[in-house]
């Protein structure tokens, strides 16, 4: 009799699970993002590339042919997935690719700019593994050229690597390691890590106040070393009114955009820029930016090697709509070179861009 319960208590148990309704897969969310661009651009002088220069060109010393262009190189797409949050882990992946592979311009090439994946765990522990920003000098300046600061004084940029990082309340720890360009019969990657400290100042709203310390470690080929040390900031002054910048250290870290991006060398730069919120349509910035090499590195440099790269930026910038904006920045080029001189060059820059 018993055995008989058993058995008919176990067929409803068994019934009743199967009867229940099976959860729906929570399908994984995606959204869209970037924005259309058109850059003109006008130059004075010969410049390393007409429509994201970051060096001019020793010929402008003596040769000062004047050029212009005209690009939707710079439009970008990108993709977020969010997947559902499982036992308290979170999944996000990030695509972004832009047109500047290649050199045709009429059928420019993609090129893949982000490409990873991150993992979240409870006590604000994450892992990101892929094609991320480098975890070294994250902040940039303002500019309309998504060059300007790469070599002359904006070092960090996007490689394949792991990242580790830990909040804890304002703080945020981070540590990773980076493949390193051209590094394939290297053994070891280069090592990176950050701690910053965020705070908004001024209300959620408003721009935070952030304060890093970042550094970066490898071998290159044979014995050689590559260092990169950043000191960054971003300092609210007003609600409307902030500074920003950066200040560093490099050796051989032209694959990072230090060392005026050559592979050889050992010397500095910084960046520092002010960036003023007229209005809710209108913003205004300026700001300098120089990478420089040491002296011992000038000595043992080719007579005509780029030692010096320095630039200056105005701009202003105009929202006509939620999404549309028109912006003008004018800029003054420099670049020193052993025993020829200084080539300079003024460039004027006009943006259209629909964010989406």
């Amino acid at each position: 009799m018993k055995r008989s319960l058993a058995i008919a208590v176990l067929l409803a148990l068994t019934t009743w699970g199967m009867a229940q309704e099976k959860p729906e897969e929570q399908a994984p969310i995606l959204k869209f993002y970037g924005f259309f661009k058109v850059d003109a651009a006008y130059n004075s002088a010969q410049l390393d590339n007409y429509h994201s220069p970051s060096i001019v060109k020793p010929d402008s010393i003596t040769n000062r042919d004047d050029n212009s262009s005209l690009t939707t190189r710079f439009s970008r797409l990108g993709l977020f997935v969010t997947a559902p949050t499982i036992d308290g882990i979170s999944v996000k992946g990030q695509f972004e690719m832009d047109f500047m592979a290649g050199a045709s311009e009429t059928s420019a090439p993609l090129r893949v700019r982000l490409a990873n994946i991150d993992l979240g765990f409870a006590g604000g522990f994450s892992i990101k593994a892929g094609q991320c920003w480098d975890l070294v000098s994250p902040i940039a300046p303002m500019t309309l050229n998504p060059q300007t600061g790469g070599a002359t004084g904006s070092p960090g940029l996007r490689h394949q690597q792991i990242q580790l990082s830990q909040k804890a309340g304002s703080f945020l720890f981070q540590a990773g390691a980076i493949r390193q360009e051209g590094s394939e019969n290297e053994v070891l990657p280069a090592w990176q890590a950050r701690i910053s400290a965020t705070e908004p100042v001024f209300g959620e709203k408003n721009a935070p106040l952030i304060i890093g310390l970042s550094g970066l470690y490898g071998k290159i080929a044979g014995d050689d070393e590559t260092y990169l040390m950043s000191f960054e900031y971003q300092i609210p002054l007003v609600p409307v009114f902030r500074w920003r910048g950066e200040m560093f250290l490099a050796k051989n870290a032209g694959a990072y955009s230090a060392n005026i991006g050559q592979t050889k060398g050992e010397g500095g730069g910084f960046w520092s820029s002010f960036e003023f919120d007229a209005s809710q349509q209108i913003m205004l910035w300026t700001g300098a930016m120089m990478d420089m090499f040491n002296d011992s590195t000038i000595e043992g440099l080719a007579n005509g090697s780029i030692e010096k790269n320095m630039t200056v930026v105005l701009g202003v910038k105009y929202q006509l709509t939620r999404s549309t904006m028109i912006a003008l920045e004018g800029s003054y080029m420099e670049s020193s070179y052993k025993n020829l001189g200084k080539a300079d060059a003024l460039r004027g820059m006009l943006t259209m861009q629909m964010n989406f």
